[in-house]
């Protein structure tokens, strides 16, 4: 997968979607699953099974700020859920102090909930995310 440049609305900002790394740090994605697969989607749009394998970091550029690809070291399957601001998790607790109430009017989302830990992945609604649908992935669960 070469560089491609999105044009996100309703915010405006470059997206600049590149290749996965592949070296040792990085889980190879599941058999049977391909990062051409990926598609772009707004965290409220991400459904319970799909697998989560980029968010987009910003610096700036010319007055804009452009965000570029930040893949998973390890790539989830997503099971998303309405965020609870009353959490207890580290995550939240640092949402909730560093962020206070939610930039969006959608709110915010859990994506998943660490089974082993216990933390919460919270993103806000309107964030952008690359996914592999479960439709486009032979290898659901």
């Amino acid at each position: 997968m070469t560089a491609v440049l999105f044009a996100v609305d309703p915010v405006r900002r470059p997206l600049l979607v590149r290749s996965r790394p592949v070296n040792r740090e990085y889980v190879p994605l599941p058999e049977g699953t391909s990062e051409a697969s990926a598609v772009l989607l707004a965290a409220r749009d991400v459904r319970a099974g799909d697998l989560v394998v980029a968010s987009f970091c910003g610096w700036m550029t010319e007055g804009t700020m452009t965000r570029s690809t930040w893949w998973m070291n390890t790539p989830y399957r997503a099971d998303p859920a309405p965020w609870d601001p009353k959490c207890g998790c580290a995550e939240c607790w640092t949402v909730r102090q560093v962020f206070g109430k939610p930039s969006t009017p959608a709110g915010r989302i859990v994506m998943t909930r660490d089974e082993w830990d216990g933390v919460c992945d919270v993103w806000d609604a309107d964030e952008p995310l690359l996914v592999i649908p479960t439709a486009l992935s032979p290898a659901a669960a």
